[in-house]
Formats: structure tokens, sequence, C-alpha cells
């Protein structure tokens, strides 16, 4: 931070981490409490120059600030802090953390797993790395059902015996047992060998399961929808460590989701101590994952204990459309007659209107000018004279009247660019406002309706993007889309 005049900087107060600050011997606050890690805090009477900032983020040096300095000042430590030294260059060093996923699963499978929650299968970067891994995958090893237990991120496929990383394409440091790789170009990837940890190649599509580790990359966070939450940041959750032998999901702002028996998820919070919801799984070995229906066991937002509520874990971005199953799409894949999701889900549900609390369809629109009706704008185009009757004096005509309207107290969404894309399924129609035709002059009443339809014609822009929307479709406000409906009479 660089303040560009001076100020007094009184120099004997004290900086409790946690303590509310803006009030004199403010008591703790938990909004205000810090998990995590501090190292070089320095303050200076002055700003530093461009080479003391290249110098510092290259972690050659560490300087001091001259004002204070968490390295030479004394800090209290309380509530079991603790102190670790290191070297300088430390902080410059990426920090691998990985977790195992112990379930016996094909290659593709594997890769999955990992994918859908933001990793990626990992490689230890040496041999001390990959003893670690060893070591840590034998707790497991019951569960990952052979002597081939564990998956590795590597391949040959580009360039044979040429080994590259899954996560970054580095070539990577192999760490084979004796007499292999002997596969050739039909073995591309690589497992773990039970008994000494070292690795054997092996065929990408081999029907041979074996449990995965997963490298953390938190580039793109693991975000759970369908809550109310005012900061996106408490979607955000990270997949890193282990609860009754199974990885759980510890969210930013202290929600964790583990398993509970068999087939049970909780959903917990750590900071009232209370289950916010339980989630039931149809396979023992199933996670979280993708869009689920949980029930809640305390009220969130506007919903009771009990509530049956649709919720997501995906690491999809706001601009993606989120597959029953985890997989993203980009959105406009959406409802497109086409299926982009695995599982066919993108062209489920695909609902285009969304009905706000208390609203009528016996009721028009309000004009926004209060007073005035709403505009209808109506036109008839006759398709042909079927008879004229100069003694009757009657005429028999075929002819199509289309209404347009806009109705500002709904929301649209996912919608196409032609009015063919944005019909009405029969069950909307019913849903909604519509203008009712009379002919009081029809000879005899008789008139004959061939058809109605129901349109939307996209005439704005989407709204900003809901964080919380559990799907992330693509949402428009009232204005943003006319209704056009279509009647063909005889």
């Amino acid at each position: 931070m660089f303040v560009p005049h001076k100020v007094p900087l009184p120099v004997k107060g004290i900086i409790t981490v946690g303590q509310e600050q803006d009030l004199l011997a403010g008591a703790y606050d938990t909004d205000q409490s810090f998990r995590g890690h501090i190292a070089q805090v320095n303050i200076w009477n002055r700003s530093l120059t461009p080479e003391e900032v290249k110098e510092q983020a290259s972690c050659n040096k560490a300087p001091l600030g001259n004002i204070f300095s968490t390295d030479r000042e004394n800090v209290e430590l309380l509530g079991g802090a603790s102190v670790e030294l290191v070297k300088s260059e430390h902080f410059c060093q990426k920090s691998v953390e990985y977790v195992i996923f112990p379930e016996a699963r094909y290659m593709a499978e594997s890769r999955l797993v990992c994918t859908r929650i933001g990793y990626e299968v990992y490689t230890p970067q040496d041999r001390e790395e990959n003893i670690i891994l060893h070591q840590e995958s034998l707790r497991f090893a019951e569960k990952c059902l052979s002597n081939y237990h564990l998956w590795i991120g590597v391949t040959d496929e580009e360039v044979e015996d040429v080994w590259r990383k899954f996560t970054d394409n580095s070539v990577a440091e192999t760490q084979f047992e004796l007499n292999e790789p002997n596969g050739g170009t039909g073995e591309n990837c690589m497992l773990m060998f039970l008994p000494n940890g070292l690795w054997v190649d092996t065929s990408c599509v081999i029907r041979w399961p074996a449990c995965v580790p997963c490298e953390v990359d938190r580039t793109s966070p693991l975000r759970l929808r369908g809550f109310c939450f005012s900061n996106e940041a408490e979607t955000y959750y990270e997949v890193l460590g282990y609860k009754r032998e199974k990885p759980y999901m510890h969210g930013y702002y202290g929600f964790i989701v583990y398993k509970t028996d068999t087939y049970t998820w909780e959903m917990f919070d750590t900071t009232t101590g209370e289950v916010v919801g339980i989630l039931e799984v149809p396979t023992k070995d199933s996670y979280p994952i993708g869009r689920n229906i949980w029930t809640l066991k305390r009220s969130m937002c506007d919903y009771l204990i009990g509530t049956q509520l649709q919720m997501s874990f995906s690491i999809c971005d706001n601009d993606e459309f989120t597959c029953a199953n985890g997989d993203c799409i980009p959105k406009e894949l959406r409802y497109n007659a086409k299926d982009d999701c695995v599982d066919l889900s993108d062209e489920e549900d695909c609902q285009l209107i969304i009905l706000p609390k208390g609203y009528r369809s016996e009721r028009p629109p309000d004009n926004e000018t209060e007073g005035l009706a709403i505009y209808v704008a109506p036109t008839v185009d006759v398709l042909r004279f079927m008879e004229i009757s100069d003694i009757r004096r009657v005429s028999n005509v075929e002819f199509l009247i289309e209404i347009r309207w806009n109705d500002p107290r709904l929301k649209y969404q996912n919608l196409g660019e032609t009015l063919e894309w944005n019909t009405l399924s029969a069950v909307d129609m019913d849903r909604v406002w519509r203008p009712k035709i009379n002919f009081p002059n029809v000879y005899d009443g008789n008139i004959k309706m061939l058809s109605e339809d129901l349109f939307l014609d996209k005439i704005g822009i989407p709204l900003p993007p809901e964080f919380n929307n559990v799907r992330m479709d693509t949402v428009y406000d009232g204005k943003s889309a006319t209704l056009v409906q279509q009647l063909h009479y005889r």
C-alpha cells in the first residue's frame, strides 16, 4: 500500500488479528478472523523503488521494513498459532498438494473424478515425493483392489518413452520398476506397484481399476450453487484431506461436506456447529458432484427445515452451464436441440419462463406509466378467401392474427435467436396472461381456430450471471423479450 502524502503513524499501538478493529477494545469478530499463513509483513516510511519490489517478488532477498517487520519485532502468538522458519526462496516455490480418491476405477473414469473438481491426476516430482505418495496410498490399499493400485498422471502417447505429466505437459522424472516400461506404443499410461511404489506402463483403456491421486489446482475452485450467498467467495470449496477415510469438501467460509455413512453425505456449518443438509447418493462410491437434491436440516435463505432443495457442486464458471453430472459446457449450447452434455441433461427441463411469486395469469401486466393501458400490437394477415357470397353478403376467409405485448413481471431463460427456438409449451402458455379475442360479427358464430402458438422474441441482452443459480442458465428480464401470440382461424 502506498500513501501519497504524510500521515501520522502511532507506533505504540497493538493490532490483534481477529479483533474488531473499528471499536476501542472491540471483541473478537468471526468475520475478521484469519486462517492461513502470514510472512514478511513490513512497513516502510517511504515508497519502495521498482527495483526493490522486483527483488522481493523474485524471492532473492527479504529486506525488513524500517518502521515494522514481523521478522524483527516481537509478535505474541495465541490460539495455537505456530512459527516455521524457511528461506526466502521458499515463497516462490510451487506448493504441490494432492488428495487420493480411494475407489477403484478405470483410467478414463479416474481422470474424470479429478477434472470434475478442478484437479488433475498427480505425478510425483521426484523419488522423494514418490515415496511419500506410496506411503500415503497404503492406507487405502484394501480399497484399491490390486497390486497395481494407483494411477500416475503421465503418458507417452505423443512421443514413445517421453513421459509427460497430465498437469502441465512437462517431462516427468519416472520411477520405473525393473524391466519397465515394456509395453511399447500400446501402453501409454502408468500404474504404481503396491509392494514398492515403482511404476509400470499399461494401456490407457485397460479394464483395470485402481485408485487415483488428484493434484490440487486452485485456479478453478469447486462451487456450491443453490443457496442465497451475497459474496461469491462463499460458494468456493476445495477438496483436501479426509474424513472417515473419504475426501471431503471444505468451504472457504466454514462449511464442510463429508460422508457420514455408506450412502449419506452431510453438509456441516463449522461456525455454528449445525448440520445444514444431507444428501443420499445412489452408490457407495458416489460423491456429491453435479446437481443433486439435498434435504435441509436447518432453515437457509427462504427455505424451511425439511425442504428438498436442488444444489450443485461443479467447477463451472459463470459463463458455463452445469450438466447434471458436474461437467461444464458453454451457455450457448443449452437448449439448442443437440445433446452437448454426455448425460444429455442440457436438453432437459428447458423451461423458458420464470414466474415471480404472486403472479396471476388472469391479470394483465401494468403499463409503466400509471393509469394507461398496456400496449398491444395486433397484425392481421388474410391468407385466402375461401368463399365470397353476394347473395348472403358473407365471406369465408382464412387468416392469421399476430399479437405482440410485453410483460415486465416475467423473466425468461436460455432464449434463442428465432421465434421457433423460443416456442412456449402448452403448459407454459396456460401459466401466463395472454389476450382473448372475440368475433361478435361472425356469421352464426361459426369460426374455427386451427392453431394457437405463443413465442418469445428476444430484443434485449441477458442479466448479469447469478452465481447462486444451480445450473447457471442465461436469464433475461421481462423487457428483454416480447410475447408473440399467433392465432390461425378459418
